[in-house]
């Protein structure tokens, strides 16, 4: 049973991501330790030689958001408006309008963060893009984080940039999280529209049915295969499962592999850990041509950290690795190659994750 001080992921429904701006800023905030920042206005900003002439709407009456370039004294400055803390649908698709219309305009950017500091850029514009306002749409994937808009100027004058209407193809939920003072934490047994349930992941798994929450990667060259019993290279590989039993084991098959940059990578779901849990699980690598085997982690921003690596014949028996995972957001990723397309076969087997508090994606 897990003691300590546990958080608790609930979900609120956001009714005012999609917003015109006509009221308020919706559920949007302003960052407020920025030097510079977004600004409600209506009708024509400051600056005759940028910026809009009105809202987006037909009438133009209405209000839109802007960046004010005259407050831009430095190029680096970056004004931001964020979302709350969000579970985003997959597949769910943000639309809104930009204008970017003078010699000095900057920069305008989407982007994805998570509470750990990691992002991910998933949409950018750079420079003036003409009179009038343009569509933008962003289509955005399963993923637990919240949304930026970034906007920068490369002069100081004539360099105004604006957004408007801003809507979504299902509302996400956001994600608030609460201290439990307790030993035990019971999960609702059922659930309306508004309060689905997030997904509970689990690490663990021995193969013995699939591979459980762990994904291929359709774009590498090789694939891991759920085996049992004696892997068909006799100069390599295991005889049977770790627990020494007819269950199943993952294979690569080294024989796949014609060129030794071919890899097989095997994806977790986006994971949030917070606060540092023990991987355990078992690997064979025994053949005059086996190559590398790694786990590491792939941030949101697609950067990566080697966690475990292990490089050529490690033995006969199946041997035990122990991970500490940090703190984040982030996938794991195994990876697997063969030195050789012969006496290469490497195994691995019963993933385990240190008991704690469910992982949530």
């Amino acid at each position: 049973m897990y003691k300590p001080l546990l958080f608790l992921n609930l979900l609120i429904a956001v009714r005012g991501l999609a917003c015109n701006f006509d009221n308020g800023l919706c559920e949007w905030f302003t960052v407020q330790d920025s030097t510079v920042t977004w600004k409600l206005g209506s009708g024509t900003t400051k600056d005759p030689s940028s910026g809009p002439d009105g809202d987006h709407s037909d009438t133009g009456n209405g209000q839109y958001l802007y960046i004010d370039g005259h407050e831009f004294i430095n190029s680096t400055f970056a004004a931001e408006i964020r979302s709350p803390d969000l579970y985003i649908l997959d597949n769910t698709t943000v639309s809104f309008w930009y204008h970017m219309n003078g010699v000095g305009v900057g920069e305008l950017r989407v982007v994805l963060a998570d509470r750990y500091g990691g992002t991910k850029t998933v949409w950018t514009k750079s420079g003036r893009q003409g009179p009038g306002w343009h569509q933008a749409q962003v289509i955005l994937e399963d993923i637990t984080a919240y949304i930026i808009f970034q906007g920068t100027t490369r002069l100081h004058y004539s360099s105004d940039i604006a957004i408007d209407d801003i809507t979504v193809s299902r509302e996400p939920y956001e994600l608030t999280h609460s201290p439990l003072f307790t030993t035990t934490v019971t999960m609702p047994t059922t659930t309306t529209a508004l309060f689905p349930v997030l997904p509970i992941i689990t690490l663990d798994c021995a193969f013995n049915a699939d591979t459980c929450s762990w994904i291929q990667d359709s774009a590498d060259h090789l694939d891991w295969h759920r085996w049992y019993g004696r892997s068909p290279d006799l100069t390599s590989g295991p005889q049977v499962d770790h627990a020494n039993t007819t269950e199943y084991y993952l294979l690569l098959k080294g024989h796949e592999a014609h060129n030794g940059n071919w890899t097989a990578r095997l994806y977790s779901p986006h994971i949030s850990i917070n606060s540092p849990r023990n991987l355990t699980f078992w690997y064979h690598m025994n053949g005059a041509g086996i190559g590398n085997l790694r786990l590491y982690r792939e941030n949101a921003d697609g950067s990566k950290e080697e966690l475990f690596v292990r490089k050529g014949r490690q033995g006969v028996s199946w041997e035990q690795a122990s991970v500490n995972l940090p703190v984040g957001f982030y996938k794991l990723v195994f990876e697997a190659d063969a030195a050789r397309h012969y006496s290469s076969d490497l195994a691995i087997d019963d993933i385990r994750l240190q008991d704690g508090p469910p992982l949530i994606g």
